[in-house]
């Protein structure tokens, strides 16, 4: 019974590890947001939310709000409903649609 308990532990903190990770991220954009350098900001909410699966929301949803706004990059609406889109996608779980 005791090696249950390992495995459900190993998989319990395997599945919030990807979240948290996604999360520490939006927090160092964030940061560096509120001190003024958007430029960073947008480097690290445009990584954070690249990849194909399990993308921070968070940080798509931000990077758009940074390009649509022309905050550490020159303005792109184009770019922006990229993000948004991405956002839109994957809330509503539809996996098979590419951006």
């Amino acid at each position: 019974m005791r090696q249950y308990r390992f495995i459900y532990l190993v998989l319990f903190v395997t599945a919030l590890t990807p979240g948290r990770l996604a999360f520490a991220n939006f927090d160092s954009g964030y940061n560096a947001y509120l001190s003024g350098d958007y430029g960073k900001a947008l480097e690290i909410w445009t990584k954070a939310a690249s990849p194909r699966k399990n993308p921070d929301l968070w940080s798509a949803y931000m990077a758009g709000v940074l390009h649509e706004t022309g905050r550490g990059t020159e303005r792109n609406i184009p770019a922006a409903k990229a993000f948004y889109t991405k956002v839109y996608i994957n809330i509503w779980h539809a996996d098979s649609i590419w951006i």
